[in-house]
């Protein structure tokens, strides 16, 4: 019988040559983890099974790994014959347009394949996910080439169905990101492929040292235009892209971030499209694998990583009160997120099965409205226990779906009891025994409200699940309750190989914070070598909580500094230690390549606009330093006279007033007369008030102004563009 390996490039070599005939094309692994370096396709060894697909579909849930459509290749229980079947898997639960259409796809396809294939196994409508497979021609095979042929007769059959329901589901929602590979895709993945197999065999063969320097740059992954910037680098953990303003240094930061994230979405996506781009990074911060801020003079520790904040508490009563608690900033909750998935590694190695709780809060929402609306539908009254002996009345439920509850008392204010805040505590207290002070808790989860109200639906929803039971599958995603999360060093060196989701900070203008004062004593934390389950690993105790913090490993800061911002010295040596730094400079040769007018060359008529910047950008060197040039950014979008006069009275004009300090004569020497000209020849002698020193020689002190040119005047324009004297 055909070894993994063997088998897996027996199946690249039947699908090739089909590309190779018919220009058919498919899905290949792009990285590879330790041990799949020399895989054609996603699956593992040690699982004796590997996948293919034909089309890109993004599709993200929690936990999600494969694609929606799949083709996968294995063997019998024993590996003694081959086999192969076509899986269709979704969420039930999609959290977007884009799931929920994905879903809706191999919902309507569902019908129509069964029909004309069959399935594999039973279809269990019930289950959390959305899956079924096809029966195959037969259950196992000797040889593969029979296989190949059996899958010959299925396979382009269901291809056929798949675009043409695609095609319908399009019409329900045109966002929909459903297409088969085209030739460009599969000719890109296809040679990235094919370099990492060769280089990692090569590697092998000549049991070279420098393994795990081969493996970073075997990643393949481009920072920014890659076109733009070197191909191959080494990826620190914490950098910073630094340059002149207009160089592109925020819209690389998102490529970088995705590249980081590297999963089966951004494996497929073409980094020249840029709406696709944008929308692959809108999700990911949707979901939060990615968090944006920009660093600003109000910025502060108790923003960044913790302190003390104003909430709104509400008691039984209705009575509000001002209180203060301490709350999480944007870093401290995003290494909360990082670490959770160390926590999934540690319940999947004890084998634990856990209650996957929010996979099960809808149904016992659901239980809680139809026995409210029972009761309401029988004018009898619905109580809920409390901590008391006194209960509380279900008196309604909203058009929303939330629930109206209030105390048995006369005169009693009513409360709305909400699906959403509940299914957050639901998560966070599945023991409600284990609660000390409601209020306190609760407002920590879901901000002020009526505790009791809630700890009442809480705990009948509580003894809903314990009645029914439930059990999460061990292949399904692993809830992890954040309110537990401690920051465990020795969770994390136990775990700290594992190949974990990566998170990201992108921290826009770093520079325009006071970054000592932000990040205060997690200066030293954030060192790679300083990260939790590193052998020099630190922790520190919060000032404000008292907890024991650390930084994870998997959690990437991507900084940006403008150079030309005057408070670029507010980045210290201590931080500079800690970043690696990217420079972004000026690139003038993507105008004619990417650029509005990469059609004529970056050409507007006879002025070349990559010529016109590369001549400022000399001079502003000489005059200023290379930190002040211009970016290139500013010229990609012009295609008209119009445009370009925008350019330089909006963009070009105010950033060389603020670099010179007003110094007119020096924007002269960089734009030409045609610019600037003389405000006054002079003036008299008693121009000026009487003083006692002599200063008859400032009567004479010329003065220069910017000569403005209106839309009407845009030959005017012309000519003083070309004043310039490009060179």
């Amino acid at each position: 019988m055909l070894e993994y390996h063997e088998y897996e490039k027996a199946v690249f070599d039947w699908l090739k040559s089909k590309y190779d005939k018919e220009e058919f094309t498919f899905s290949l692994r792009q990285v590879a983890s330790k041990g799949a370096e020399t895989d054609y396709f996603i699956g593992t060894s040690k699982s004796n099974y590997f996948a293919t697909t034909f089309w890109y579909i993004s599709v993200n849930f929690p936990g999600s790994a494969g694609d929606l459509i799949m083709l996968h290749f294995g063997y019998t229980r024993k590996n003694e014959e081959l086999s192969y079947y076509f899986e269709f898997n979704q969420t039930n639960s999609p959290h977007d347009a884009q799931n929920t259409s994905a879903l809706n796809l191999i919902k309507e396809l569902k019908e129509p394949l069964e029909s004309k294939f069959g399935f594999r196994r039973p279809f269990n409508p019930n289950a959390k996910m959305y899956n079924y497979h096809l029966k195959p021609m037969q259950d196992a095979y000797v040889d593969i080439q029979t296989m190949f042929q059996d899958i010959d007769k299925q396979l382009y059959d269901v291809i056929a169905l798949v675009d043409e329901y695609i095609l319908k589901e399009k019409q329900s929602n045109p966002e929909f990101i459903a297409r088969r590979f085209t030739k460009e895709d599969f000719e890109a993945n296809l040679q990235k492929a094919l370099d990492r197999i060769e280089k990692h065999q090569n590697t092998k063969a000549n049991n070279t040292t420098i393994q795990n320097a081969v493996e970073v740059l075997n990643e393949d992954q481009l920072v920014g235009d890659p076109d733009h910037v070197p191909k191959y680098r080494y990826r620190t953990i914490n950098q910073i892209l630094y340059g002149p303003p207009g160089t592109g240094k925020t819209y690389n930061s998102i490529n970088e971030a995705l590249k980081i994230i590297d999963d089966s979405d951004v494996k497929v996506l073409n980094f020249k499209d840029r709406i696709a781009v944008k929308a692959l990074f809108d999700k990911k911060v949707q979901t939060g694998q990615i968090v944006f801020t920009t660093f600003h003079q109000s910025m502060s520790y108790e923003d960044f990583i913790e302190g003390i904040k104003p909430d709104i508490e509400e008691d039984d009563d209705g009575r509000r009160s001002v209180v203060y608690d301490v709350k999480d900033g944007i870093f401290k909750l995003l290494c909360k997120r990082a670490i959770s998935e160390y926590y999934r590694f540690k319940e999947k190695r004890e084998e634990k099965t856990p209650l996957d709780r929010l996979s099960v809060f809808d149904d016992a929402w659901n239980s809680l409205i139809e026995l409210t609306q029972s009761y309401i539908d029988s004018n009898e009254p619905m109580h809920l226990e409390t901590l008391t002996e006194k209960k509380l009345s279900v008196v309604s439920i909203t058009n929303q779906g939330n629930l109206i509850i209030k105390p048995q008392v006369i005169g009693a204010l009513e409360y709305t009891v909400s699906y959403a805040r509940s299914k957050k505590l639901f998560d966070a207290f599945p023991d409600l025994n284990k609660v000390n002070n409601i209020d306190k808790e609760f407002r920590s989860v879901i901000g002020g409200s009526n505790a009791t109200a809630y700890w009442s639906v809480i705990k009948y929803l509580n003894k809903w699940v314990s009645e029914h039971g439930h059990t999460a599958k061990k292949e399904e995603p692993i809830a992890i309750d954040e309110k537990l999360i401690t920051f465990d060093q020795g969770l994390v060196k136990k775990h700290v190989k594992e190949k974990t989701t990566p998170y990201i900070l992108i921290i826009d203008e770093i520079n325009r914070g006071n970054v000592s004062q932000i990040f205060g004593e997690l200066i030293t934390l954030i060192e790679e070598s300083k990260r939790l389950g590193k052998e020099e690993a630190l922790t520190v105790t919060l000032p404000y909580s008292k907890e024991t913090f650390g930084v994870p490993p998997n959690l990437h800061i991507i900084g940006t500094m403008n150079t030309a911002d005057r408070s670029v010295e507010a980045l210290d040596a201590a931080l500079r230690r800690r970043f690696s730094f990217t420079e972004m400079l000026p690139d003038p040769a993507l105008i004619a390549s990417a650029g509005a007018l990469n059609q004529s060359g970056g050409k507007l008529y006879d002025l070349d606009l990559a010529k016109l910047l590369e001549t400022i950008n000399r001079r502003v060197e000489k005059l200023v330093d290379r930190d002040h040039q211009i970016g290139h950014s500013y010229f990609l979008s012009v295609v008209s006279w119009e445009d370009l006069r925008q350019v330089f009275y909006r963009c070009l004009i105010p950033l060389l007033q603020e670099y010179f300090f007003g110094d007119y004569g020096k924007i002269a020497l960089v734009l030409g007369k045609g610019f600037v000209m003389e405000k006054h020849a002079g003036v008299d002698a008693d121009f000026f008030a009487d003083v006692f020193d002599d200063y008859e020689g400032l009567a004479e002190r010329k003065v220069y102004e910017i000569r403005q040119y209106s839309p009407e005047q845009i030959e005017d324009f012309k000519i003083a563009i070309h004043g310039i004297k490009i060179s």
